[in-house]
């Protein structure tokens, strides 16, 4: 980098530690964390904060060990990777970061579930969070069809939340493509 960042703590009297400040030049970020500090909170201001010079991206190879790889480089060096190797390539083992991507809280059927779909795509809808999309879709069936299933839910209210889900199913096809 160009020009350091500098990290520093500051306490803040919560159960969970003392918050993050990065500093960069006359930019400076307190990392926004909630009641609880959090790994994907960091990463993804972290990420923020270096952009647009740099960008941080999960090494989705890394999904399902008990250590996530994540990759720091210039954007020019993203481009140039694009270029080589093609945008879609990239980004099925690089997956952007934002605000939005949930990296740390997956649950072991969601990582399980991805995992199957990755080596099952041969390159087809490789965008990580249109998968995660897909099986957060197929999770709420199984859910739905276990509550049928346990007498927690009517027949009616059954069927009125699989319609319900089968439109946002059709949706999701309809811009993505099937992911099976």
């Amino acid at each position: 980098m160009d020009e350091p960042i500098d990290i520093q703590t500051v306490s803040n009297g919560k159960p969970y530690g003392d918050d993050i400040v990065l500093q960069k030049g006359d930019n400076e970020l307190l990392i926004p964390y909630g009641d609880e500090k959090d790994r994907d909170v960091t990463i993804k201001y972290f990420n923020d904060f270096v952009q647009p010079d740099y960008e941080v991206r999960w090494f989705t190879e890394s999904l399902g060990n008990d250590t996530l790889g994540f990759t720091v480089l210039s954007g020019a060096e993203w481009a140039k990777l694009n270029d080589e190797f093609g945008a879609d390539t990239v980004r099925y083992y690089f997956e952007p970061i934002n605000l939005e991507s949930n990296i740390f809280n997956l649950d072991m059927d969601e990582v399980f579930a991805l995992l199957a779909l990755r080596e099952n795509s041969d390159g087809v809808n490789t965008d990580f969070s249109v998968q995660l999309d897909w099986i957060t879709i197929k999770n709420k069936e199984k859910a739905l069809t276990e509550q049928k299933e346990k007498g927690q839910i009517d027949l009616k209210q059954y069927m009125v939340a699989k319609q319900e889900l089968q439109q946002i199913k059709d949706e999701f096809i309809a811009t993505h493509g099937e992911m099976e």
